[in-house]
């Protein structure tokens, strides 16, 4: 084995350290915006009011159903800009939406009886 100076050591280290995070960084997208587009669904229970901008303070235009396909383009904050099946471009607020897609409703399954039926 041998000898490596310290200070030859330490420049090493300390270079690998230093661009081994950067370099991981320059590829990875933040969390909000690997998560800001695709098919999103307004969650279970909600009537959701879309909005001309991101933000209370825009006037509500529209109101979604729980289970309504919505396209997001873009995230502002908790905020998600969403284009509808017309193509209207509205600001919804994000947390009532799910990427998940709604089950499917179930009914009630047909009532049988072997007995003849009477009027």
């Amino acid at each position: 084995m041998k000898f490596i100076p310290k200070s030859l050591f330490a420049a090493a280290l300390s270079g690998l350290l230093v661009s081994a995070p950067v370099a991981g960084f320059a590829q990875n997208k933040p969390a909000a915006q690997q998560q800001a587009q695709g098919a999103f669904y307004v969650k279970p229970g909600v009537t959701l009011n879309a909005r001309s901008g991101p933000g209370t303070k825009f006037g509500k235009v529209a109101a979604f159903q729980p289970g309504t396909k919505l396209s997001v383009v873009k995230r502002q904050g908790d905020w998600a800009q969403v284009k509808t099946d017309a193509g209207k471009l509205l600001w919804v607020f994000a947390n009532y939406l799910t990427d998940s897609a709604p089950q499917a409703q179930k009914s009630a399954p047909a009532q049988h009886s072997d007995k003849p039926h009477r009027p």
